[in-house]
């Protein structure tokens, strides 16, 4: 698999970090697939639904593996080496490396922050580093990696500053939303940036600056697919929906037979996203038109802790692979774990590992 298709096939975007990865293998190795039990599937008309080990209804067709316990994660076996290939097996970025503004590296693949610095890595594993500016900050990588974006926030500012990493350079924009709406915002391609918040957002075109207000409204959590359309899955006081703006008239989606879903991403016709909503914590693959489960993964949720900010998703890529990020919790533990599931074969294996704070944005 190429480095070019690590920066094409996936927008990787979660809340405190950013990664261009590559996609999954899809083929996997017969020997490894019959190491894990098998799923529970229900074979029944389309319409019918029943009750599972767990305590939740599972709908017809959809296979279900048996829970896991992300606290074992490091049990887990190394990822082939097709799978998000482009990231190292440690992210362990050096103490100091060359300024990306003397030696920009074309695109990266991981930006790592740590006391005020971020440092950026290539796919050739090179790394270089960008000063911040030592105020409330968030990093993110666009979609290919070929520019890096640090919003800042003070009590009467919000602004962003991106770095275009084929050249080095840097630009400021402001926003166009005040800092008190709780501004979120992620990359939608290389050259714009979706600014929401509120009842409100905009598009803010890189290279000119300009603005251009949307209708989407940000819930509880939001993505982009690989093509720039986005996704909202609602706030838990509004109905139950998930709303996707692939089309020209943007489609509300029922989220009855998911649960409201959290940590979503979204690539081809599928969804995938975690929910506890009325049923046990679980990783849940679905069918994008109608958001009907076809995969799922319970979690054993230790504390409440992978629920709310242990574990999240980081991309979907065609074939159907599930990229996350998994906290190691335990006494004396941290770090986490880029982490890869199969839902076809139920394999999970770790892609990457770092002892990094879990509070680290990467």
């Amino acid at each position: 698999m190429s480095t070019s298709r690590v920066a094409s096939n996936l927008t990787a975007l979660l809340l405190c970090s950013a990664m261009v990865l590559t996609a999954c293998a899809s083929a996997e190795n017969s020997e490894d697939a019959a190491d894990h039990a098998r799923p529970h599937q229900v074979e029944t008309s389309e319409d019918s639904t029943t009750a599972n080990g767990n305590g939740r209804t599972v709908q017809a067709n959809e296979k279900v593996w048996p829970r896991w316990d992300p606290r074992d994660v490091d049990q887990l076996p190394a990822a082939s080496d097709e799978i998000a290939t482009a990231l190292p097996s440690t992210i362990e970025p050096p103490e100091s490396s060359p300024l990306l503004a003397d030696q920009p590296t074309g695109s990266a693949v991981l930006a790592v922050e740590r006391a005020g610095v971020a440092q950026l890595r290539s796919p050739e594993g090179a790394w270089r580093r960008v000063p911040l500016d030592g105020r409330n900050h968030r990093i993110q990588l666009s979609p290919r990696g070929t520019r890096f974006a640090v919003s800042y926030y003070s009590d009467q500012e919000y602004w962003l500053t991106i770095h275009d990493v084929r050249t080095g350079s840097a630009q400021t924009l402001s926003s166009p939303k005040p800092p008190s709406e709780g501004n979120s915002w992620f990359f939608l391609n290389e050259r714009k940036l979706l600014i929401g918040g509120g009842r409100s957002a905009y598009v803010v075109a890189v290279d000119r600056g300009t603005v251009q207000k949307q209708p989407y409204r940000f819930g509880l959590s939001q993505t982009v697919d690989p093509s720039g359309n986005v996704l909202v899955s609602a706030q838990w006081a509004e109905p139950n929906v998930l709303t996707d703006y692939r089309a020209a008239t943007p489609r509300e989606v029922s989220m009855r037979l998911t649960g409201r879903l959290s940590s979503i991403r979204a690539g081809g016709n599928r969804v995938v996203g975690t929910s506890y909503d009325k049923r046990p914590f679980a990783l849940i693959v679905a069918d994008r038109k109608t958001l009907t489960p076809q995969t799922s993964l319970p979690l054993l949720d230790f504390q409440g802790n992978y629920s709310n900010w242990g574990l999240s998703t980081l991309a979907l890529d065609d074939e159907g692979c599930v990229l996350l990020r998994v906290a190691v919790i335990g006494k004396g533990k941290s770090g986490f774990r880029v982490v890869a599931w199969n839902p076809s074969s139920g394999r999970l294996s770790i892609v990457s590992s770092t002892d990094l704070p879990v509070a680290a944005q990467v």
